[in-house]
């Protein structure tokens, strides 16, 4: 081979190599991306441990029975506007002279521990009152389970009571914790009667704590 086609080659080889090892160093030097991954959420392992509390709106619970329920309170303003220009909306659950009952579902993670549960309404009415309980059935029977310190005993507003707003508790903070069970089916039930409609039920409030 010719003694300059041999310089060439070598020169190309050469400068081929340079160039491969400045790009590779240019590269190295640039900064990288970082690298994310999406943590596994399988069950209840995305919740955080902590206290929380979540409410149950009366107006959303299922009213039991072949009577009619009484019809849904209504409340007005906040700014509403209906299509057809009212500017009502529901808000409570009203009483008649017939006992009503409604359940609640109660969907908490197994293994969290019911700290507290506390039914809200309004109670007007000296011969009138609404009542609460909480409890929970096996998923694959019917027997119930009041975990409550008050065991089947519906707590109510007072059937004499009619000073306005009732508050009171289904499941007491005093009491030890109720440990959410797998496989249980966890419920509020509560009822109104009150023959001049002077009984609401707003709702509850249920405390609880994940391990």
């Amino acid at each position: 081979m010719p003694r300059h086609l041999s310089t060439l080659r070598s020169l190309t080889a050469l400068t081929a190599f340079a160039t491969l090892s400045t790009a590779s160093a240019e590269e190295s030097g640039k900064p990288q991306a970082p690298q994310t991954t999406t943590p596994a959420r399988t069950g209840n392992q995305e919740l955080l441990a902590g206290t929380y509390s979540v409410s149950i709106p009366a107006i959303t619970c299922v009213h039991q029975g072949s009577a009619p329920p009484p019809a849904p309170m209504t409340c007005g303003g906040g700014g509403t506007l209906r299509t057809d220009g009212d500017n009502t909306f529901p808000c409570a659950v009203n009483s008649n002279a017939t006992l009503n009952t409604y359940v609640c579902g109660l969907n908490l993670p197994s293994g969290a521990q019911i700290q507290e549960a506390i039914a809200y309404g309004y109670d007007s009415s000296t011969v009138g009152y609404f009542e609460a309980a909480i409890w929970s059935t096996a998923d694959a029977t019917l027997a119930v389970s009041y975990f409550s310190s008050f065991g089947g005993t519906w707590q109510n507003s007072g059937v004499a009571f009619n000073s306005g707003y009732s508050s009171f508790p289904i499941f007491s903070a005093s009491q030890p914790a109720h440990t959410v069970v797998a496989g249980n089916r966890y419920v509020i039930g509560f009822a109104t009667r009150d023959p001049i409609q002077s009984n609401l039920v707003f709702g509850f409030r249920v405390r609880y704590s994940l391990p």
